[in-house]
């Protein structure tokens, strides 16, 4: 019986296949270079987006300060410009309601002047009718001036204050010797004519209308 021997089979590793080795080393590090590359535009994108972010955050602050710096001058300015409208609205009240002060302080002298000179004309007379008509005229004349020197002694600066005064002085003094009888004494009409002028006229500077010369009051000066 004879036997056959097969020879081992012995793979000989003639070199390494380092083409292939480097082609794989290649696409592994192409891969990984892949990889990190788009890590890192990912956070290349998203420090530009936090950037914008940050950017349009600040732009839109800027935005609302401005904004509201621009409302607020705004609001400012509105309330300023009511302030000045409310003080000019008041300052016109003002002087209307110190005009009709004025006016009827004046009526009320031109009343006590009218009744008071038809009292004395009665006075000398012997009609005891007459005079009691007349007398009770002027004692509600009085009450009238008196009553409009209170109100206009509240608003009326120290040279109106001091005319009308002297004016209900006056006309006082003129009822007073009226009433003691012939010969009357006391004031000349002229004069409480003079003081009337004299009261019309700083009425009309404080209320700023043109003020002529006495006795002329109405008319402006050159």
């Amino acid at each position: 019986m004879s036997f056959i021997v097969i020879p081992p089979v012995v793979d000989v590793i003639t070199g390494t296949d380092w083409a292939s080795v480097w082609a794989s080393i290649a696409t592994g590090a192409a891969a990984i270079t892949g990889i990190g590359g788009t890590a890192y535009l990912a956070r290349r994108a998203s420090n530009d987006a936090k950037k914008s972010l940050r950017a349009a955050s600040d732009d839109a602050k800027a935005n609302r300060v401005a904004a509201s710096g621009d409302l607020q001058a705004s609001i400012q300015a509105a309330a300023e410009q009511l302030v000045t409208s409310i003080n000019a609205e008041d300052r016109r009240a003002y002087i209307a309601e110190k005009r009709r002060i004025y006016a009827s302080v004046l009526t009320a002298f031109n009343e006590v002047t009218i009744a008071a000179t038809a009292y004395r004309v009665a006075r000398v007379g012997n009609d005891d009718e007459e005079r009691k008509t007349a007398v009770a005229r002027q004692t509600t004349a009085q009450e009238g001036m008196f009553q409009a020197i209170g109100e206009l002694l509240l608003i009326a600066p120290p040279e109106v204050a001091g005319n009308a005064i002297a004016l209900q002085g006056a006309l006082i003094e003129f009822m007073k010797s009226s009433h003691a009888g012939a010969p009357f004494a006391g004031p000349e009409p002229w004069a409480i004519a003079g003081v009337r002028d004299a009261l019309l006229r700083s009425m009309r500077v404080d209320l700023g209308e043109p003020v002529g010369t006495p006795g002329q009051t109405g008319e402006a000066q050159d």
